[in-house]
């Protein structure tokens, strides 16, 4: 039973979100804020997919509709602020552009177009159905809208990321970013392209943790030995 899959991805969101919230923050300026957005980011992919595995069972349940519209909620109020992760992580490495106010200004700008986007055109008048694919019964987009601003965002990211690993050899989270992207891609429109994306999601999340923890190290390195 593909529900049951499901629930597995939520398990291991779940020990993913643990292991996060056990490091260390450190000191380095996005150290705390990437923290945070990992931890908000894997809360919502463990929610995320509990919702959908218990779908089987509880979708007849009234206030199922409430719990499946947070989901929505999740993905279009949180992912935006990818852009600003990314910005973290090129500061943190001590390249040249994360340390332009300018270059910080366009990615703030680019997270406000993204909730503002996702917010007035994905939110406002969302409604949901009933879509069962595989014995997995879940609630889904009624107008079934591409996440535009989903796509842009991730594409941002690639861009930066790209950015990342031409000027520190870095090149971890260009690969999630391009592997979720291609895969979501690839699936749109199929029955099972939503298994498919939350399995791309934990690749993707892994490659951000890893970027996160490779920053942080090489920050705290370079810290002390400005320090000696």
């Amino acid at each position: 039973m593909l529900s049951l899959l499901n629930f597995t991805i939520a398990m291991f969101d779940l020990a993913l979100l643990f292991y996060v919230l056990s490091t260390p923050a450190g000191n380095a300026g996005g150290s705390q804020w990437r923290l945070l957005f990992l931890a908000v980011l894997l809360g919502g992919m463990a929610y995320d997919n509990l919702v959908i595995a218990s779908g089987y069972w509880l979708i007849e349940q009234p206030w199922f509709y409430g719990v499946s519209m947070a989901r929505f909620y999740f993905h279009v109020l949180s992912l935006p602020f990818l852009t600003l992760f990314t910005w973290s992580i090129i500061r943190d490495s001590g390249l040249a552009l994360g340390q332009s106010r300018l270059f910080l200004m366009v990615c703030a700008a680019m997270t406000l177009g993204a909730l503002a986007y996702g917010i007035s055109q994905e939110l406002w008048g969302l409604q949901l159905v009933e879509n069962s694919q595989f014995g997995v019964r879940r609630m889904s987009n009624a107008h079934g809208s591409a996440p535009v601003a989903t796509i842009l965002t991730n594409l941002f990211t690639i861009l930066l990321a790209g950015y990342v690993w031409r000027k520190s050899g870095w090149k971890v989270l260009f690969l999630g970013a391009v592997f979720i992207f291609i895969v979501n891609g690839a699936t749109a429109g199929q029955k099972w392209g939503f298994m498919a994306g939350n399995l791309a999601e934990v690749v993707f999340a892994l490659s951000l943790i890893a970027s996160h923890l490779h920053v942080s190290a090489t920050a705290a390195v370079n810290r002390q030995q400005v320090l000696a």
